[in-house]
């Protein structure tokens, strides 16, 4: 049994009353909370999508050593490879991504390549302790856990970004600029997809990234750190991985939350995007644990179940 489900009623509850509150007040609180020149904030920013991205890359190193370890048949070792090439290259490039530009450190030209060096050292930890905290476990049946969790944080993600893309929202940083104002972009609701039509796209300052600002990717992708919290019961045994399993799963909501605080904080985004983001996030981990709860019934048989030899 991965965490109970009653502890996701705290994050569903803070999210469902951030949306309420952001519907009635997002500009007001932006306009409270927003500090362009706050660098701790910026830097929060740039680094916060990592946690998830942290967990793919544990998965793609505890599916690694399992494929090679134990008998699959090839058809199965060639897809498993695939899996984990493409789960580590993915979260290289899309964590570079978050380091640099708008969302991040605006570096140009090849400076931008050192968003590769901390993304390369964080990603290859994740996988490096997949690899060893799995190569030792006579376990051959954990790889559709390990892909489970991975495709839950990849559809949560891929969630996130087809939102953004048909509602189009204007980012608060930008609303407050004299280019936005003169050219008639102004404030809308999260309920209200704007379009961005060729004359917008042909003006001078635009820039695809301020039109993004609902849902929250940065809130929805350090929320979802909560899914190590389920995972973690199917890694480890006993009460202390019950115990430490809540304590991440907690951890990875209060990391939601001030990741969340420090968005609004640069105008990044309104109180009702990041709610979206972490509402979003906190529903695929709830959906991931039943998942979980079903894949280890049907995997991990009590012996009088199976069937006779």
């Amino acid at each position: 049994m991965t965490i109970k489900k009653i502890y996701f009623i705290i994050p569903f509850t803070i999210f469902i009353l951030g949306i309420v509150f952001g519907s009635l007040f997002d500009y007001q609180i932006s306009e409270a909370l927003y500090n362009a020149n706050n660098g701790f904030a910026l830097f929060v920013s740039s680094i916060g999508t990592w946690p998830s991205y942290f967990v793919v890359t544990f998965c793609c190193g505890a599916l690694f050593v399992s494929t090679i370890k134990f008998k699959y048949p090839t058809f199965k070792k060639v897809i498993f490879f695939i899996m984990v090439a493409g789960g580590v290259i993915a979260s290289c490039l899309f964590c570079a991504k978050d380091f640099v530009g708008k969302n991040g450190y605006q570096l140009e030209g090849a400076m931008r390549l050192l968003g590769i060096i901390p993304v390369t050292i964080i990603n290859a930890g994740g996988f490096l302790a997949g690899y060893f905290i799995y190569k030792d476990r006579e376990d051959d049946k954990a790889a559709m856990l390990l892909i489970a969790i991975a495709f839950t944080i990849a559809f949560a993600i891929l969630t996130i970004t087809l939102v953004k893309t048909i509602f189009s929202r204007p980012r608060y940083r930008s609303l407050i600029t004299h280019d936005f104002i003169v050219n008639g972009i102004d404030f809308r609701n999260w309920w209200q997809p704007m379009k961005v039509t060729d004359a917008i796209k042909s003006l001078p300052f635009y820039n695809k990234e301020e039109f993004r600002s609902f849902p929250s990717g940065h809130t929805n992708s350090a929320t979802m750190a909560m899914s190590l919290g389920v995972f973690l019961p199917v890694v480890f045994e006993g009460e202390k991985a019950k115990k430490a399993s809540l304590i991440v799963f907690g951890v990875g909501f209060l990391y939601g939350c001030f990741m969340a605080f420090c968005r609004i904080s640069i105008g990044a985004h309104f109180l009702s995007d990041v709610s979206f983001g972490g509402l979003i996030a906190t529903t695929y981990c709830f959906i991931f644990s039943f998942v979980v709860d079903i894949l280890k019934k049907k995997i991990y048989k009590p012996v009088e179940e199976q069937p006779a030899q």
